[in-house]
């Protein structure tokens, strides 16, 4: 934090609070403005791709579900019929 006279309006200011003196007589700089707005950058552009990404692993999952339950649904382990129906040639 720097200080600045009141004077110097064009810069980006916030008043002191301490005395009402002090107030008077200067104003608080912010130089951290752009390093605040690189640490909001960098956190939205964080939380946008872990959604994205979320998103992404939920779609891929359905996809492959999709995918493979054709294959797989003839399959079951304690059903002899319906491995009867699914594989007709196959003698148990």
């Amino acid at each position: 934090m720097a200080y600045a006279p009141a004077n110097e309006s064009d810069k980006q200011t916030l008043p002191i609070l301490l005395s009402p003196e002090k107030q008077s007589q200067y104003y608080i700089v912010n130089n951290h403005t752009w390093s605040l707005r690189f640490g909001l950058i960098c956190m939205t552009s964080a939380i946008v791709f872990v959604t994205f990404w979320s998103l992404y692993q939920v779609i891929q999952a359905f996809v492959s579900i999709i995918l493979i339950y054709p294959f797989v649904s003839c399959i079951h382990l304690y059903s002899e019929k319906s491995h009867k129906k699914c594989f007709k040639s196959a003698t148990y």
